[in-house]
C-alpha cells in the first residue's frame, strides 16, 4: 500500500473522521468536521549512489465548526501528527498538523 493511502487509512480509522480530503477540488462541497491533507515534503535519504529511505510529510487540516472539537483531542494524543498551528476562518476552526510517513 502506498504512503498516501495508508495516511488516509489512518485518518478515517484511527481519527475516526469520515469526511477526508485529499488535495480536494475549490468546487468540491465539504461536510463538516472534515479533515483535508496535502504531500507538502519528499525528504531522500541516500547512501553508496542509492536512496535507502524515502520520506514524505503530509500536511493534514482538521476543520470543524465546533472550538472544543473530540477529533482534534484525538489527533493530539496521537504519536504521528505533530501539532502545528490553528486558525479560523470564516467561521470554521483549523487545526494543522504535520505527519511524516
Amino acid at each position: 500500500m502506498n504512503k498516501r493511502l495508508k495516511v488516509h487509512e489512518f485518518l478515517t480509522q484511527t481519527i475516526n473522521c469520515s469526511h477526508v480530503y485529499y488535495q480536494p477540488p475549490e468546487n468540491i462541497k465539504m461536510v463538516y468536521p472534515a479533515i483535508v491533507y496535502t504531500l507538502i515534503d519528499i525528504s531522500n535519504y541516500c547512501s553508496g549512489g542509492g536512496i535507502y529511505l524515502q520520506l514524505e510529510t503530509y500536511k493534514i487540516t482538521l476543520i470543524t465548526k465546533e472550538v472544543d472539537s473530540d477529533l482534534f483531542n484525538t489527533m493530539i494524543a496521537q504519536l504521528s501528527l505533530k501539532f502545528q498551528t490553528p486558525f479560523v476562518s470564516d467561521n470554521l476552526h483549523h487545526y494543522v498538523f504535520n505527519m511524516v510517513v
